[in-house]
């Protein structure tokens, strides 16, 4: 039992510092909502939490060694010195890798009971484990972690390490740890690892680092496993191993101060260095698979990826920043029990899963160096799930800007490596047309997005809401109301009598259901017709008149007189059709004006007697007295124009 605790101790605290320093447990810790705070707000509250005093006393030198005696059996644990309160020049190394692992300056309990954590180690009855109110980890660093990380990628990737003395001790080494591990922990890890290395180095890592100026978890708690899921090797066992081990901790708030990393490895075709750091992140409300909120701010990554055989051509740089983001309002904890047990929540229980909301603010993306994006917020609400099917999603994006010319630069050295790019010709036209794209200003398009998307499980009402701005461009507004099989449907078809599910009889049931309850699309312009017929026959200008004889005669006309040209032969071909669909006249004459003059132009399709199934749609459209006036009326058909003071 003592060595089964350890080896579990050890995987749910691995877990626990990799999932991104989480959670909470008791109701002492509170943040004002979050409607309330910015991103760097909750921070900043998070911050001031995790450093407030503790009202516990620091563990002293006799408690720090009786808890790493107790996890001796997965961790070796080294002490330099004590002070008051803090045990220093920490270092902890997995059993059977003694040169890998994890350096502390400095490390603090507050309020640990060895006490209660021996007599679980001993095989104690447990229920829960409060391991300390607060640990307190100044100056950690991950050291020795190159060759182990090595080798396990490379078994990872089916691979192996090349054929050295080195890498056979190692191997040797980690299958030694490997087999240990598996006894220690009564065989809860089965572990698979080649027998030998091979003759070639498929895989090599040059840096691995990672390391955090200091690092609080207040409140930690671990939870016996109590998943029941057979150990068939199979995908879902797996993932119940992995469900069991997140629902075995808890903890109220954690903080990491400054954290850094890299990752430079190299192939024979490819290298690629990774590089990662944030200023602070914390998190609180952590429960077993539920999460309150978790922050982090001053995110940034860099990627450099080099294709060895294109040579200085193959070189390519990635990065992004952010000021702060952030995730609140997750519900895993129902879910994750069933997938502990190897099963899916059963259909009738429906309210099992949230994934909780989304928070971006001031991303930059560049390419090369250069800016290739920035995006002032994003939100995305993944909160409504009526068993494991959502009811609603929700995207709102606040100032989205692309470069368009780095943008294109980015396409184009991408898809040209290694073949020398663009010919002189085709570089001077390229110019050309960006130089076109520049005078209009619209090589930095701004665009904010409203998205939404929501099917309501009761009746299977289900519409799709966008509303999408390019800022002194064009407004874009659609709005699709339908209707989908409710829940009650689907469930009922798919689940059988033993108890299985069978999801093919949903295809039928969408056939049966699906009906139309209307359409929506509103069109409004707010300076980008203009550009458009500004650069069009600049654009024309460009064509050799030898290829396109139509080009020239678009390029002498002014901006004006185009638009009024097009929309004249908009006009001229609505007369063709009127014979044949008399309402169509009114529709290519209200587009034309929309050509011509701006404004809001809309298109909806609104039945009065939505919604309509397919066969009613098709029964209003082949009645033997249906007319083009009565299947209008019946569909409920628009296309209007409006100038920019008018409604429609």
């Amino acid at each position: 039992m003592r060595h089964l605790f350890s080896g579990f101790l050890a995987i749910a605290i691995i877990a626990m510092v990799g999932v991104g320093l989480w959670q909470k447990n008791g109701g002492e810790f509170e943040l004002p909502s979050i409607g309330e705070a910015s991103l760097t707000k909750q921070a900043a509250n998070i911050e001031k939490a995790a450093t407030k005093a503790v009202d516990a006393e620091a563990a002293g030198e006799a408690e720090l060694r009786r808890v790493a005696d107790a996890v001796s059996g997965m961790f070796a644990t080294s002490f330099g010195g004590f002070t008051e309160g803090a045990a220093t020049d920490v270092k902890i190394t997995i059993a059977g890798f003694p040169d890998a692992g994890l350096s502390i300056d400095e490390l603090s309990l507050y309020g640990a009971d060895a006490d209660a954590i021996e007599s679980v180690v001993n095989g104690g009855e447990w229920t829960e484990l409060r391991i300390a109110d607060r640990i307190d980890a100044k100056g950690i660093e991950l050291f020795g972690l190159n060759e182990v990380v090595e080798l396990f990628t490379m078994q990872m990737m089916g691979l192996g390490p090349a054929e050295t003395e080195e890498s056979y001790a190692l191997a040797e080494s980690q299958a030694e740890a490997i087999e240990e591990m598996e006894e220690l922990t009564d065989g809860d890890l089965d572990l698979e690892m080649a027998d030998e290395p091979s003759s070639d180095a498929p895989f090599t890592i040059n840096e691995y680092k990672f390391a955090i100026d200091r690092l609080v978890i207040d409140g930690m708690t671990l939870y016996p496993l109590s998943g029941s899921a057979e150990d068939d090797g199979s995908p879902m066992a797996i993932v119940a191993k992995v469900a069991d081990i997140y629902r075995a901790s808890s903890y109220e708030c954690s903080a990491v101060w400054n954290m850094v990393g890299q990752f430079d490895f190299e192939t024979p075709e490819i290298a690629m260095d990774i590089e990662f750091s944030s200023g602070f992140s914390g998190a609180t409300g952590w429960m077993r698979g539920d999460l309150e909120n978790t922050v982090a701010t001053d995110i940034a990554m860099e990627m450099t990826q080099h294709i060895l055989f294109l040579g200085d051509d193959g070189i390519t740089n990635s990065s992004q920043t952010v000021k702060a983001n952030g995730w609140r309002d997750m519900k895993l904890a129902t879910l994750l029990g069933y997938l502990a047990d190897g099963a899916l929540p059963p259909m009738t229980e429906t309210d099992v899963l949230s994934l909780g909301v989304l928070n971006i603010e001031g991303q930059v993306d560049k390419s090369n160096g250069e800016i290739i994006s920035t995006m002032d917020s994003l939100t995305l609400d993944l909160s409504s799930f009526h068993w494991l099917m959502p009811t609603a999603v929700g995207v709102e994006v606040d100032g989205l800007m692309y470069d368009v010319p780095v943008l294109l630069d980015s396409l184009l050295s991408t898809m040209s490596m290694g073949t020398g790019g663009l010919d002189e010709e085709e570089q001077a036209l390229y110019d050309q047309v960006i130089a076109i794209v520049e005078e209009q200003g619209l090589t930095k398009p701004v665009v904010d997005l409203d998205l939404a998307l929501s099917w309501n499980p009761e009746d299977g009402a289900t519409a799709y809401d966008v509303d999408a701005t390019l800022r002194e461009g064009m407004r874009k507004v659609v709005d699709v109301d339908v209707v989908l099989p409710n829940y009650e449907r689907i469930s009922t078809a798919v689940m059988q009598e033993d108890g299985s599910q069978d999801w093919s009889a949903v295809e039928g049931l969408f056939e049966e259901d699906l009906a139309f309850g209307g359409f929506y699309l509103s069109l409004e312009d707010i300076g980008l017709l203009e550009d458009i017929f500004a650069m069009v026959p600049k654009f024309a200008a460009l064509i050799p008149a030898e290829d396109n004889p139509q080009a020239g005669m678009i390029a002498a006309q002014s901006p004006e007189a185009l638009r009024q040209m097009i929309s004249g032969l908009m006009r001229a071909g609505a007369t063709q059709v009127a014979s044949e669909f008399p309402p169509a006249v009114g529709y290519v004459n209200a587009i034309a004006d929309f050509v011509a003059e701006g404004g809001t132009l809309v298109v909806a399709v609104q039945p009065p007697a939505a919604p309509l199934k397919m066969d009613d749609i098709e029964a209003l459209v082949s009645a033997p007295d249906a007319t083009p006036d009565s299947i209008v009326e019946g569909l409920g058909v628009r296309v209007e124009q409006s100038g920019t003071d008018d409604e429609v």
